[in-house]
């Protein structure tokens, strides 16, 4: 039965990419005209830990620091696996699929963030579109080629890793989306499964009159939680996430029949870009 329903999984995701990748327009995110001399990861990974906030991401500080988002991003688009091998400069054996799978989620993340700036919108989205609330096909530049937001999420990383931790380590840019990471190759295992319990623990399972609601991560995409892992339901895969009344709730529950909270669609600023006003010109 669970093969079965890993294929027909799969083929849910493929449906999605093809529909996606298959409709619309395509729009071309302009590529930074910016030079790096060595991997600017680092001097990213330090400005992602300053502007990622509880509220969201503190848009005046990134603003401030463009250029390092700018060298950063213009680096996903000069390494990968294709273009690590068109180089004859792979990514080391060790940990290789573990690198090329970070390379595509700090890629996907930092491009949203590109994105805004360079557009100054969306103010409010949709997290099940595959354009984030940019124009349909909106096209990024990683690992050698223009690709769309849909096909990195739902091609590089969904159906290729299988990994439902996927789900909570890409910002979507919308109030309750998780939060901002940059995810190293040999720590993203540890780090993820702490970062969902801080996401379930501040907002992405809330308690109520009614019952507890969950974030749509977790209703939307339920079978994920399952297929591609050894647990029976999202609820036994989210005991390991909790603690105390919920999990005892999360125990008790045969069929796992959760519901979804609304989510909040808007673009949160706690330090929101402000335009800058040209000043009228005088008349003689």
């Amino acid at each position: 039965m669970r093969t079965l329903n890993s294929i027909r999984n799969g083929l849910q995701i493929l449906g999605w990419s093809i529909f996606f990748l298959g409709s619309g327009c395509t729009t071309d995110l302009p590529r930074p005209d910016v030079q790096f001399q060595d991997d600017p990861s680092e001097e990213w990974s330090k400005l992602v830990e300053q502007i990622s906030l509880e509220q969201g991401i503190d848009w005046a500080t990134l603003e401030a620091n463009r250029q390092v988002l700018e060298r950063y991003i213009t680096w996903t688009g000069t390494v990968g696996p294709q273009t690590n091998r068109q180089n004859h400069t792979p990514f080391p054996k060790r940990g290789r699929t573990n690198r090329r799978f970070v390379h595509f989620i700090n890629a996907y993340n930092a491009w949203i963030l590109y994105g805004y700036l360079e557009q100054l919108k969306p103010t409010t989205l949709d997290y099940m579109t595959d354009s984030n609330g940019f124009p349909p096909k909106t096209r990024v530049y990683i690992d050698g080629e223009y690709t769309t937001f849909a096909h990195i999420k739902f091609e590089r990383l969904l159906a290729d890793f299988q990994d439902p931790r996927i789900h909570i380590m890409l910002h979507e840019l919308y109030a309750d989306s998780p939060p901002l990471h940059f995810w190293e190759y040999n720590t993203w295992k540890t780090h993820s499964d702490k970062a969902m319990r801080a996401f379930i623990q501040h907002g992405g399972i809330r308690q109520t009159e009614s019952g507890w609601l969950f974030h749509p991560i977790f209703v939307d995409h339920a079978q994920d939680f399952v297929d591609w892992s050894l647990h029976d339901s999202v609820c036994d895969y989210l005991v390991n996430y909790t603690g105390s009344e919920l999990k005892h709730w999360l125990v008790s529950q045969d069929d796992c029949d959760i519901k979804a909270f609304i989510l909040n669609n808007s673009v949160p600023q706690p330090n929101p870009i402000q335009p800058v006003d040209t000043p009228e010109e005088n008349s003689p």
